[in-house]
């Protein structure tokens, strides 16, 4: 009896030890489910308050302070010098080759004409003298042919020049290619659609109205009709329906008329007059088929539309300025720089936004100049070399790279 009762109290104990085991795991489980609920619950909850995920003020937060500092100045530093050209010069031409080089040629400085020319590297930032020019040259025109070459006409030297020559990038050699019918400078060029290069205006001791035709397969001059202004200064602008403006520009006074050349017909055509006379102003043909010209006399600027044939105001710019340059980046935007206005020479730089139609002032070049050159490279910056500053001529360069 007792051995059954021992067992028996032994069958009890266990019987509760199993219950109590039972008991505590439900209660140690629930307590884990409970626990990774709370746990799956918060990391939601952290997720969408986005604290658990790393964000751009944690990235930030861990980059060095270094790299910070480089990458804002970087953006507000647009200007970098680059290598200087072999001579100083002002009133030169600088045209973008095929291949990516840029030729400089011609100008004056404070010794003489130059009949110089020189090929900037952007890959390697350097300058290399190529073959001069037949002649010493400035205020001429520079055209890249479709063929690649450069056609280089008139200009001064002594007196206006009827000379032109053809550089070709394969041989670095000049050749004559023949004369024009009127020696000219401060003149313009502008390639037409079919190839063919129109030359207009300029002077030669008389304001020209005079206009003439090169054709690179012949390499013959024609003459074509005769502007309805005589005018240098001025600007010539190939617009998308393969027309040609010619947009202000001097005759002993100021001109604010404009007109516009039809390769097809031949003929001259008065369009729109603009809102201010100018000269020595710049035309810059935006990716909308607008052409905008600025400055030239008072700091406005105006956009021609050639579907409706009327000019209209499109902001001010902060400075008046002549004889500066305008370029029309990759992002469509237009970049004025230097100048010249009342016997001050600019660094002044500036931007127009055709998406909002309003200018904005950005970092200066490193040097004031005037009669300078610049190009837009194909890696999109913008190379500006040498003209004036006070009275010396400039031998350097500068890039502009857009951000």
């Amino acid at each position: 009896m007792r051995k059954t009762i021992m067992y028996s109290e032994r069958g009890i104990d266990k019987n509760v030890r199993e219950k109590r085991w039972l008991r505590d795991w439900i209660t140690v489980t629930c307590a884990i489910f409970m626990v990774l609920t709370i746990f799956a619950l918060t990391l939601y909850l952290l997720s969408k308050f986005d604290i658990f995920v790393v964000n751009k003020l944690k990235i930030i937060d861990i980059v060095p302070p270094a790299v910070t500092t480089t990458a804002t100045t970087t953006q507000q530093s647009e200007w970098s010098n680059t290598g200087s050209m072999n001579y100083a010069r002002a009133g030169h031409t600088s045209s973008v080759l095929l291949n990516g080089k840029v030729l400089v040629c011609g100008g004056d400085n404070e010794v003489s004409t130059l009949k110089s020319a020189e090929l900037y590297d952007p890959s390697t930032g350097t300058w290399t003298t190529t073959s001069n020019m037949n002649n010493a040259r400035y205020d001429h025109t520079a055209s890249v042919l479709t063929n690649g070459q450069v056609l280089v006409t008139g200009g001064y030297n002594n007196r206006a020049l009827d000379s032109a020559e053809l550089y070709d990038p394969l041989t670095e050699i000049w050749t004559d290619t023949g004369k024009m019918n009127n020696a000219r400078a401060s003149h313009t060029s502008a390639v037409l659609k079919n190839g063919r290069v129109l030359v207009t205006g300029g002077s030669n001791d008389n304001v020209l109205d005079s206009a003439e035709l090169y054709d690179p397969l012949t390499r013959i001059w024609t003459t074509t009709r005769n502007m309805n202004i005589a005018r240098e200064e001025h600007t010539a602008s190939v617009l998308i329906n393969g027309k040609v403006l010619i947009a202000g520009g001097t005759n002993n006074y100021h001109i604010s008329s404009a007109e516009f050349y039809d390769p097809i017909t031949e003929t001259w055509t008065i369009t729109g007059t603009m809102n201010d006379e100018r000269h020595a102003h710049t035309a810059s043909v935006l990716t909308d088929g607008k052409v905008l010209v600025s400055s030239g006399g008072p700091n406005s600027a105006e956009l021609y539309d050639p579907s409706t044939e009327h000019w209209v105001f499109t902001g001010n710019m902060s400075d008046a300025r002549y004889i500066h340059t305008a370029s029309l980046l990759t992002n469509g935007k237009v970049l004025v720089t230097g100048g010249y206005i009342a016997g001050v020479y600019l660094n002044s730089v500036e931007l127009y936004d055709p998406s909002t139609r309003k200018w904005s002032t950005i970092n200066s070049m490193s040097s004031k100049r005037w009669a300078h050159a610049a190009s837009v490279l194909m890696n999109g910056k913008v190379l500006v070399t040498g003209g004036v500053n006070n009275s010396s001529h400039l031998n350097s360069a500068e890039l502009y790279e857009p951000y």
